[in-house]
C-alpha cells in the first residue's frame, strides 16, 4: 500500500488513474502455429462486451459445444494482439476457420490464459467484498485507537 498516492484534488487523482498501466500482459510463444502472441487483459469496454456475449450465447445455446467454440473463441480474440503492432491477431470473421480448422487444446489453453490475466474466473464480487471487509476492519482499528485513553506511540 506503499505505493498510493494522496493527491491535492480530483484532477490530479484522475491523471494518475489515466496514466496506471494496470492491464496485465503476456507474450505467449504458440510452437505449434509458429509465431508468438501478445496477449492483454480486457479493458472496462471489453469485458463488458465479452459479459454481454457470453450471456446472450449462455442463453442460446446453453451446454452444447457451440457454446464452448464460441466462448473460447471470443476470449481469444478480443485479448490476442500482435507484439510489436499491438493490434487484434483475430476478426469476428474467423471464427469458423479457427476453430474448425486448428487444434481446439491450443485454442483452449489460450482462453484459459485470457481468463486468468483478465480475472475472469475469479469471482470479483468476493475480491471486493475481502477488499470492503479489510478498509471496515482498518477504519474500526483507527477509530478504536482514536477513542482509547491509553497514549499512543508515533515511530
Amino acid at each position: 500500500m506503499s505505493d498510493l498516492h494522496e493527491t491535492h484534488d480530483e484532477i490530479e487523482t484522475r491523471d494518475l488513474i489515466f496514466k496506471a498501466k494496470d492491464r496485465k500482459e503476456v507474450i505467449v510463444p504458440v510452437e505449434e502455429w509458429g509465431v508468438t502472441i501478445l496477449l492483454i487483459a480486457l479493458s472496462g469496454t471489453k469485458r463488458s462486451d465479452y459479459f454481454a456475449f457470453h450471456n446472450n450465447t449462455s442463453q442460446q445455446h446453453k451446454g452444447t459445444g457451440e457454446f464452448f467454440k464460441r466462448v473460447f473463441f471470443e476470449q481469444v480474440r478480443l485479448a490476442a494482439f500482435h507484439p510489436k503492432t499491438r493490434k487484434p491477431i483475430f476478426k469476428e470473421a474467423d471464427r469458423d476457420t479457427l476453430m474448425d480448422e486448428h487444434n481446439g487444446a491450443i485454442i483452449e489453453e489460450l482462453a484459459a490464459m485470457v481468463r486468468e490475466l483478465s480475472d475472469l474466473d475469479r469471482s470479483t464480487i468476493d475480491v471486493a467484498k475481502k477488499k470492503l471487509e479489510s478498509i471496515q476492519k482498518d477504519i474500526g482499528t483507527i477509530k478504536s485507537l482514536k477513542n482509547s485513553t491509553t497514549p499512543m506511540l508515533m515511530n
